[in-house]
């Protein structure tokens, strides 16, 4: 869920970028772009590649001609962008539209585009197209190699493109095949943003959680006659080996097309035979990544991007929305509620600890003085932080916190929706997990009364009863009592409130009497909303004492 997630906001991101197509959310590739067709006329010419084969420029350390360089390292970059946006279909389409169809095969896995472990809306588009023949294939494919040979395998040639990417300076190549066989110093290396951090992290956490107990079983006996040569896995094994072995291992090294020192040759193919042992990831990927594996638990994963070396992912993990982020992907609901009663209700804004059970404090009643707003009455947005109609803070004589009004809703809006979906609170019955309860519930009490407080403060009265039977009969009844404070003002004064002006109003009886009938009008909607919620919070109210006392029974006695 959270790499579906991850993928879903770079896929927005990436449709609405800059420089993107109006037509279709991409940048526009000429046909054949991948094609080097200024190096094939300047071949071996200043230093360029002698061969035009996807390995020359690795094998020979020769480069490409400036332009098809250029047009290489804008494709790599768009074909990273679309793989970190889940979307392997369309790199792939790219890839054959430009020319390079050897690119497609290579990042589409041994079963097209279906290498890569696919989630969220990309699963469910790979199980609409996957036929029954596609299936059968598979089935067939896994009986002669063994269930993750051609996996492995394929994962392994990602890792020595990325390594020599890396080498080569290509920066965005390297993370593309990174990103697919989980070599994090590759995909690191371009992450900039908290997101792209934290999506490769999890990316390489599921594809090691995936190909680990998978393992290699052990493929079915080999048959070899001169008509027919079926050769799986095992064969491969053994005719490597025995090669490397005979011969000493280095003249088999060095005698593969373009090897390089036969030192880093007969690593190499000592590394595929741990592959083809059964090995990957666990005998190839620590080594080859320096020890940089990816987190086994949530906490890991925050911990390491914490500590990375990228100023702008520490910063943004240390944000409100990203630690709100974090305790939602931990199922943290209780260090959830604290943190936005830290955030938007204590004084000071520093992490607090609400005793459970205890009853609310005065300064977390909420007068409606606690809470003030732009001269004309309307809440701001964004971080502007709540101010009088003088402009100056509001925090002050109320000792209430100065805090950005679109947050204190949004933070109201997130409890309540948690509540709604049954997750805020925990499900067992233990003493524990009622006193954890207790505290939460306390928490989010205070937050959804500080919104509530800011409602009445711009008079917007008929929101108010819907929120009352979330709160408990205490503050409930403060701000009830505010609610009909601010109606009677109205009533008495026959003030208008805050809204469009009404078209056609004139000074003196008429404009008396329409002013009255606004009035009453507004007292009506809100009377007639607090007869419909309180019978809802009475409804509310029976349904946790209801609980509360299963709870206590089953609570074993100590």
């Amino acid at each position: 869920a959270v790499i579906a997630w991850l993928e879903s906001m770079a896929d927005d991101a990436l449709n609405g970028g800059p420089g993107a197509n109006s037509a279709h959310g991409q940048p526009r590739f000429a046909e054949h772009e991948g094609v080097w067709l200024e190096t094939k006329h300047r071949l071996g010419q200043g230093g360029l590649v002698t061969e035009l084969d996807p390995d020359a420029p690795s094998r020979q350390g020769r480069s490409l001609h400036s332009d098809n360089a250029k047009a290489e390292e804008r494709l790599m970059y768009r074909l990273w962008q679309l793989v970190r946006s889940g979307r392997l279909k369309d790199a792939r389409a790219l890839c054959r539209a430009c020319g390079q169809p050897w690119r497609a095969a290579s990042i589409g896995g041994p079963g097209g585009d279906f290498g890569p472990l696919p989630v969220g809306l990309a699963a469910g588009q790979v199980e609409e197209e996957l036929t029954e023949e596609m299936q059968v294939e598979d089935i067939m494919h896994e009986v002669a190699t063994g269930p993750s040979l051609s996996r492995a395998m394929w994962k392994w040639t990602c890792l020595q493109a990325a390594q020599r990417a890396v080498k080569s300076g290509a920066r965005y190549e390297a993370a593309l095949y990174g990103a697919l066989c989980a070599y994090l110093p590759a995909t690191l290396a371009v992450c900039g943003s908290w997101e792209d951090a934290c999506w490769a992290y999890c990316r390489a956490w599921l594809d090691v959680a995936t190909d680990v107990p998978l393992g290699r079983e052990p493929g079915p006996a080999t048959e070899l006659d001169s008509k027919n040569l079926a050769v799986n896995g095992d064969v491969l094994v053994h005719v490597v080996r025995s090669a490397t072995t005979s011969q000493g291992g280095f003249a088999a090294a060095t005698a593969l097309p373009g090897a390089g020192p036969a030192d880093a040759a007969t690593a190499t193919v000592m590394s595929a035979l741990t592959v083809l042992d059964g090995q990957w990831p666990a005998g190839v990927l620590p080594q080859a990544s320096g020890g940089l594996v990816p987190p086994a638990t949530f906490d890991a994963l925050f911990a390491m991007l914490a500590a990375s070396g990228v100023a702008s992912v520490v910063a943004a993990g240390r944000d409100n929305v990203h630690q709100i982020q974090q305790h939602l992907i931990k199922d943290s609901m209780a260090a959830l509620a604290q943190h936005l009663y830290s955030w938007l209700v204590a004084k000071d804004g520093t992490v607090t600890t609400q005793s459970a059970g205890q009853p609310p404090t005065a300064t977390a009643l909420y007068p409606t003085s606690a809470l003030s707003f732009n001269s004309g009455g309307d809440m701001l947005s964004g971080d502007e932080p709540l101010a009088t109609s003088e402009g100056l803070s509001a925090a002050g004589s109320s000792g209430l916190p100065s805090r950005p009004a679109r947050l204190v809703a949004f933070g109201c809006h997130l409890l309540l929706g948690l509540e709604g979906l049954g997750v805020l609170r925990a499900g067992g019955g233990s003493r524990e997990d009622a006193v954890e309860n207790a505290r939460i519930s306390s928490l989010a009490e205070q937050v959804v009364a500080m919104y509530l407080s800011s409602l009445l403060e711009r008079q917007l009265t008929a929101l108010v009863p819907q929120y009352l039977c979330h709160l408990g009969e205490v503050m409930r009844g403060v701000l009830a009592h505010e609610t009909l404070s601010v109606l009677t003002d109205a009533l008495v004064t026959a003030s208008p409130v805050p809204g469009p002006p009404i078209r056609g109003l004139a000074s003196g009886g008429k404009a008396t009497s329409i002013l009255e009938s606004t009035a009453d009008a507004a007292c009506y909607e809100v009377y007639h909303g607090m007869e419909y919620w309180f019978g809802h919070c009475h409804a509310r109210q029976l349904r946790q004492q209801h609980e509360q006392g299963g709870s206590q029974r089953e609570a074993p006695q100590g």
